[in-house]
């Protein structure tokens, strides 16, 4: 079943490359929003990562330059929609300011990425870089998440953090597949690998036994989430051959997915 899959896969992901990859609208109205946002952020941070091995590796599925430079912006201005709505917002204002310390030596690494101007091994200098401090931007983001959670009385919040981790995990599963590919001299990898799956399949148990699940369409994208981590395992297996694009689309999905029962969450009565 799984080789006729990736073989359909493949077929239909060559054709669905050749549309622009989309990214998320911004849109800051309420603390509603704005968790959902530091969630999103929270996994393009390690989908960074993921499109600055494939730049590195000429991997050119999906554009990763005009998706790296799209991602870069659409950081940009989701920090800066945060900071304007809540100026006032003492424990916000510092943890942007925090944020954006830990952005900038980032953003000059990933800069390089897109000059087309370094070699090989500048790049792979520069991916270690991010890797070792991408967490430091993560961190303050789910800090300002956590902060709107708790003002915004939200309820549910295993169930939310639980869905949120899933479309990390699945970010953090594919970065460092790409990682492995480019054979990134990271010792690490193979141990944030075994956390990340640890994680998704530890939040997938969460939310499989929460009140959510009886909900058609909340289980709808729990399946799809499930169904993603088992192909993504399922191709990290092979010793030989390595299928970046299979592992993005399903990344991707369970991505999707993930964001999706946290709004189904978030906007639960």
């Amino acid at each position: 079943m799984f080789k006729k899959f990736l073989k359909r896969t493949v077929i239909l992901i060559g054709i669905s490359s050749l549309s622009l990859y989309p990214m998320e609208k911004v849109v800051i109205n309420n603390n509603t929003d704005a968790i959902k946002a530091m969630g999103v952020q929270m996994s393009h941070m390690r989908h960074l990562l993921e499109i600055y091995s494939l730049i590195g590796t000429g991997v050119t599925y999906k554009d990763p330059e005009k998706r790296l430079n799209m991602m870069i912006k659409n950081y940009e201005k989701t920090i800066k929609l945060i900071s304007d709505k809540y100026k006032k917002d003492k424990v916000v204002q510092k943890d942007v300011a925090k944020a954006q310390k830990a952005w900038k030596p980032l953003k000059i690494e990933l800069n390089k990425a897109l000059s087309g101007k370094e070699s090989e091994e500048e790049l792979k200098k520069g991916a270690m870089f991010v890797h070792n401090n991408i967490r430091n931007v993560i961190k303050e983001m789910e800090n300002i998440k956590n902060h709107f959670v708790e003002i915004n009385g939200s309820k549910d919040i295993k169930e939310l953090n639980a869905a949120i981790e899933v479309a990390a995990s699945a970010r953090r599963l594919s970065a460092h597949y790409m990682m492995k590919m480019w054979k990134l001299p990271d010792p690490t990898i193979e141990k944030h690998w075994n956390k990340g799956v640890e994680i998704f399949k530890k939040s997938l148990d969460i939310l499989a036994k929460s009140k959510f699940i009886k909900n058609p369409e909340f289980k709808k994208q729990w399946n799809t989430a499930d169904k993603s981590l088992k192909y993504i395992l399922f191709v990290n297996k092979s010793k030989n051959k390595y299928m970046p694009v299979i592992v993005q689309d399903r990344a991707d999905k369970a991505y999707n997915a993930g964001i999706k029962m946290a709004e189904y969450v978030l906007n639960s009565k």
